[in-house]
């Protein structure tokens, strides 16, 4: 047997019903199809018995085939990625959680083999630490967190709930006005999902130190917080690379939205922005007029805009914390025009070795202000520049 550990073998329901014509068996994907030629009616016999409850023995057995061969079939089967293991008895999942969990679960047979079980993907997520810094804009992908079944939530926010939420913040309702966001958002992700952990914070972030206790612990952090402009990111970014944890972060404007992924092995925050400063020169006069500014009244948060950038950073971060695939916008701005749905990569940056945040040889951490920053990219030396 080519896979000795696999005990309850399953054709992949996800494909199923199976389309049997002319002697022919034909399997549907979703852009193509396989055809399998079975003039004697075995291969259809044989995925019947491929329901998940039956080892390789007992199907041998009721097929009568030797189990070499049944194993040979089995194998060829996972191949084409057909067949994956049911066995979840292994895996830390209980009855409740195979319930709650089981459109998750089959989702996740896209990326199932014999040797890689789709209970692993979800016993990731629920194992999982991530940390949500502002809980008013990713209020939609805080509850998708909750219902995906990421172990433990910590949140982090100050503000309380106005009514000019309630747009697009869909965590929080009428009843909610004037309670702390992060109070409101404990009772409703534990309403979604109370077998999740949730630990908010009242908190202000005002630089980069309060920050390092809160996510430390965290396997990933969501950067919600984009006042004081550009500064806020920077304390963020100083706090992750203190801590060495990935963090990504979107936002919308006025008919676009864009994200970023950082990840310690990559270029943080401060590179990206010292790759933008060496490489447009008129990018210092840009964050010179915006940085540290409040933008309160000129907020373009559209529901639909929202839920989409949502759906967009919440699917990296399950391939993130699931790992069932690799994420794709690693060090990388991704922007969607959200009249035209059309997507752009903008550009990746790369690691500056002696960044002033992040390089090796910066041993205090300490965030270079600003003007500091601006001189640094405009003095660095040649292995800085593009």
């Amino acid at each position: 047997m080519k896979n000795p550990n696999i005990q309850k073998p399953m054709f992949k329901t996800i494909y199923t019903p199976v389309t049997r014509h002319h002697n022919i068996i034909q399997i549907g994907f979703e852009s193509k199809s396989l055809e399998i030629e079975d003039n004697d009616g075995f291969m259809n016999e044989l995925i019947k018995l491929l329901n998940g409850h039956n080892t390789i023995e007992q199907i041998s057995a009721k097929i009568k085939c030797p189990v070499d061969e049944v194993e040979e079939v089995i194998y060829e089967l996972d191949y084409f990625g057909l067949i994956e293991n049911n066995d979840s008895s292994t895996i830390d999942l209980n009855q409740d959680d195979l319930e709650r969990y089981r459109s998750n679960i089959n989702y996740f047979s896209n990326f199932s083999s014999m040797t890689m079980s789709k209970f692993t993907f979800q016993r990731n997520l629920k194992n999982a630490t991530v940390a949500v810094l502002g809980l008013g804009g990713t209020s939609a992908i805080i509850a998708a967190f909750a219902g995906m079944g990421v172990g433990k939530i910590i949140g982090v926010d100050y503000d309380t709930v106005e009514r000019s939420n309630l747009n697009r913040q869909f965590l929080f309702s009428e009843n909610d006005l004037g309670r702390l966001k992060t109070e409101a958002v404990y009772d409703r992700l534990k309403a979604i999902n109370p077998d999740i952990e949730v630990e908010n914070h009242n908190l202000k972030i005002e630089d980069d130190q309060c920050l390092s206790d809160i996510i430390k612990e965290a396997d990933l952090v969501i950067n919600g917080i984009d006042q004081p402009a550009i500064l806020a990111t920077r304390w963020v970014n100083a706090a992750c690379v203190r801590e060495r944890k990935p963090f990504i972060q979107g936002g919308i404007s006025n008919t676009k939205i864009m994200w970023q992924q950082f990840s310690p092995d990559g270029g943080c925050y401060d590179c990206y922005i010292i790759n933008a400063l060496q490489s447009d020169s008129t990018f210092k006069y840009q964050i010179q007029s915006v940085y540290g500014q409040s933008f309160d009244k000129r907020n373009t948060a559209f529901a639909p805009n929202v839920l989409l950038l949502s759906g967009y950073l919440g699917m990296e971060v399950a391939k993130l914390l699931g790992k069932y695939a690799p994420p794709i916008s690693k060090s990388l701005t991704t922007e969607v025009d959200t009249i035209t749905q059309k997507r752009t990569e903008l550009g990746q940056w790369h690691k500056i070795e002696n960044c002033p945040t992040c390089g090796t040889n910066n041993k205090d951490r300490m965030l270079m202000d600003l003007e500091e920053l601006l001189m640094f990219a405009d003095l660095g030396d040649d292995s800085c520049r593009h």
